[in-house]
């Protein structure tokens, strides 16, 4: 027996928010419809805790979703009834104190949700490449470093920094901003995470069951990971690429006018009879 559809993933920046951070019109009644159709729709960002709680957003919408957001790519969960922060894959321990034994002067480490910065100019590039209040961000590293850290950003050329970093079992990703270079778990993904979320916190067994939406290149892996994956009309080509189906309208409008046969012809064939028997309560 086919199950239906019972989860909506969602991107945030791009997705669910435009450029200038304020949300697309018409998602509280899409997202409303959602929840009327018996769909649990959930919140997975790559935005950290800090970023998170400097966006403005709506109570309204955030009603409308799961109280559990993924936030780092799925790294970590919050908890927004109880601000409860919970790091789910961290980076090697030790792996700040030896970028500093290294020699590299600006470090910015995430740890615990909040931010700490080795120098005033690694607090100020960080803040100012992910448009946070400098305050957010102290000076000093944790003395307590066996805190987990979450992610780690080093302001030097990325071949530097994995050079340096020989033995630890992490990614290193180059940032535009300043030449810098963020530091990751190794296997940070959003499909996993989602998937573990969804099996910790409801026993779903898989994406089966889930339809995604997502604009980024780091939504690329839960598009094609999930039931149905849907990329937003101004999607990255990677989005596009592993998507079945690419809006030309807006999200708001999309789910306003949600068609069980749309969402059937976009998927390829081998897939049709099964994606028409777990969508069909979406009418």
């Amino acid at each position: 027996m086919i199950e239906p559809i019972r989860y909506a993933a969602f991107d945030l920046d791009g997705t669910l928010l435009d450029a200038n951070g304020d949300a697309l019109p018409g998602l509280a009644a899409g997202l409303t419809r959602l929840r009327d159709l018996g769909l649990v729709s959930i919140l997975i960002t790559g935005r950290s805790l800090a970023s998170l709680r400097a966006a403005s957003l709506d109570e309204e919408l955030l009603a409308l979703l799961e109280p559990q957001v993924l936030i780092s790519d799925g790294d970590a969960v919050f908890d927004r009834r109880c601000g409860l922060f919970r790091q789910t894959r961290a980076l090697p321990e030790g792996l700040g104190s030896h970028l500093l034994e290294k020699g590299f002067e600006d470090v910015v480490v995430e740890a615990g949700g909040d931010y700490y910065a080795s120098s005033r100019r690694a607090a100020l590039v960080l803040a100012m490449a992910y448009r946070l209040p400098r305050a957010v961000v102290s000076i000093g590293l944790p003395s307590q470093m066996g805190i987990p850290l979450g992610r780690a950003v080093v302001l030097a050329e990325q071949s530097r920094v994995r050079a340096a970093l020989d033995g630890f079992r992490c990614v290193t990703r180059r940032l535009t901003a300043f030449g810098a270079t963020l530091i990751h778990p190794e296997g940070t993904g959003k499909s996993g995470a989602l998937a573990a979320h969804l099996l910790a916190e409801f026993g779903e067994q898989g994406l089966e069951r889930t339809i995604a939406f997502g604009d980024g290149p780091n939504d690329a892996g839960l598009l094609a990971e999930c039931r149905i994956g849907i990329a937003m009309r101004e999607g990255a080509a990677a989005a596009v690429a592993a998507a079945d189906l690419h809006l030309t309208e807006s999200l708001g409008e999309f789910l306003r006018d949600l068609a069980p046969q749309r969402l059937i012809a976009a998927v390829p064939a081998d897939r049709t009879e099964t994606t028409d028997s777990c969508v069909r309560q979406l009418s």
